[in-house]
């Protein structure tokens, strides 16, 4: 999904909208909508012709090794008293919906599940909330 009428919303040399344009194109999906999405990420396209990182098997692997681990321990992983305490911060501070908490719980306990541990810590409570942050969204569309 992008943030404005072009598709190119992310990349500020390519985007040929204005801010109302991108303003009124995304005020058109509804807040409810929005927050059925797990997790908000902006991916932005590059340019490089060589590529970095893991390949895609090794990925692939990983994934389907974490996918039998998560299905069968999701239930079984705590959060700890520090990573509980952030998130009922959020909900306080920032006026999350419940839906949107419950979303965040569930990406901090996968991604501590990604990590071999079987507690939730305040650093996978916040790499769970920082995916949920529509703030960049925000600074795309109203101040381009």
């Amino acid at each position: 999904m992008n943030p404005c009428p072009c598709g190119e919303g992310f990349s500020s040399d390519k985007c040929r909208c204005t801010p109302t344009e991108k303003r009124t194109y995304f005020r058109k999906i509804s807040g409810p909508f929005l927050d059925r999405f797990d997790m908000v990420l902006p991916v932005i396209t590059n340019d490089y012709d060589t590529k970095k990182g893991e390949s895609s098997s090794i990925i692939k692997e990983r994934v389907c090794k974490n996918r039998n681990s998560f299905n069968k321990h999701i239930n079984e992983v705590t959060i700890s008293k520090n990573a509980m305490e952030l998130l009922e911060g959020q909900l306080k501070n920032c006026h999350i919906s419940m839906r949107g908490y419950e979303r965040i719980r569930k990406v901090a306990k996968t991604i501590c599940i990604m990590d071999g541990e079987d507690k939730v810590k305040a650093t996978h409570m916040i790499e769970a909330m920082s995916y949920r942050n529509l703030d960049f969204l925000n600074e795309v569309i109203l101040y381009d």
